[in-house]
């Protein structure tokens, strides 16, 4: 009994050895940072295994703990600058659906700066991203730079897997974004909230990896179910799913004054060179595009929206030299329209033969460049 006995007991005092590691690794914040978490007085942040350190302790379910409170990144940081980028996964965001309680729910101001050379690689993995989880957090003015690549399962972005009920300006990202399902080029799902004077210049790529049927990838966005404004994608989208497009995969709310400039190429229907989709509540109004579309099969595509189903498209531009392939439904603004058009144009020189859908106003080059919803989004 007396060897039983002392066994647990060595058990009892291991978990508790544990318990108060896993507490040091998990401490915010830690020792030797500046300021104290408010809005005149942030925590600044300075360097990688800060922000590492920021990670491990929402991801450890102690994201309320610091709702509310206020960080600064105060100079650039390079994810490689303690070697951290050979590690095989990469970076662990800030934030997950994992744990409970493990989402960022502060104010993070990037200052004008940039976390760079971030890379992640983990394709079962989803909330991807800088962050990967946050909710009625606000972050601006932060960019973020890719090596080689981020790859994540769902909800993957350049800075923010899912964002629900924040608010994110300002930001931009720069890479290759690789995903399973609702992928986008800075946010993988913005759901009730609000993007704005935000850019990125990420090739953004969706593929099918565990069954299912949709993509949902976008440029900028892969799920808009909140507000985006003056805000553009640059960079080329790649899709073996459905709901492809250059700024939005799906947009189930409200862009404004935005555009995309990325070809789009796609192996499934609802392909746009704007928005895949435009359903339910989605309202596009002032947004063009202008890039290719390659269809290698799917139906409903068009230059701006592969299918508008109930939403306004109002005062939208489709300036693309091309929209080629598709099975039907083909056309230059909306491949299939159940919803309201008006005030549409479409590029005159448009190589394609319109099959249904909305064709838009022929108008030329010029004639388009001139109008004033044209020069919108920080064009």
């Amino acid at each position: 009994m007396t060897k039983f006995t002392n066994f647990f007991k060595v058990i009892a005092c291991f978990t508790c050895l544990t318990i108060q590691m896993n507490m040091v690794s998990a401490q915010w914040p830690p020792i030797g940072i500046v300021g104290n978490g408010t809005v005149n007085d942030p925590w600044q942040i300075t360097t990688i295994t800060q922000l590492t350190n920021l990670a491990t302790y929402v991801n450890a379910g102690n994201g309320s703990l610091i709702a509310g409170k206020y960080y600064k990144l105060m100079n650039d940081i390079d994810y490689n600058s303690s070697g951290m980028i050979n590690n095989a996964k990469g970076w662990s965001p800030i934030g997950n659906n994992e744990i409970t309680g493990a989402i960022f729910q502060g104010n993070f101001d990037g200052n004008g700066k940039k976390v760079y050379n971030i890379r992640i690689n983990r394709d079962t993995t989803s909330y991807i991203g800088l962050f990967g989880y946050v909710s009625s957090a606000h972050i601006h003015n932060l960019g973020v730079r890719v090596y080689q690549e981020i790859i994540g399962n769902k909800y993957v972005g350049g800075l923010i897997g899912r964002a629900d009920n924040s608010t994110i300006d300002s930001c931009y990202a720069i890479g290759n974004i690789t995903g399973n399902y609702a992928v986008g080029g800075l946010v993988g799902v913005s759901n009730s909230s609000t993007i704005h004077d935000s850019y990125t210049i990420c090739d953004v790529r969706g593929y099918i990896l565990y069954g299912g049927d949709n993509s949902t990838v976008g440029g900028l966005v892969g799920m808009n179910d909140g507000i985006i404004r003056t805000s553009y994608a640059s960079g080329n989208v790649t899709a073996k799913g459905k709901e492809a497009g250059g700024f939005a995969g799906t947009n189930n709310n409200t862009i404004i004054d935005c555009y995309a400039v990325g070809n789009v190429i796609g192996h499934d229907s609802y392909m746009g060179g704007f928005a895949g989709a435009n359903k339910d509540d989605g309202n596009l109004s002032y947004c063009y595009a202008t890039g290719d579309i390659k269809a290698l099969g799917g139906d409903y595509i068009g230059g701006l929206v592969g299918v508008n189903t109930k939403g306004p498209l109002i005062n939208c531009i489709a300036a693309n030299n091309s929209v080629s392939g598709g099975v039907s439904n083909v056309n230059r603004v909306v491949g299939v329209n159940k919803g309201t058009l008006s005030n549409n144009y479409a590029f005159a020189g448009m190589a394609i033969t319109p099959n249904g859908g909305d064709p838009g106003t022929n108008e030329t080059m010029t004639t388009l460049k001139s109008f004033n919803f044209y020069n919108t989004g920080n064009n």
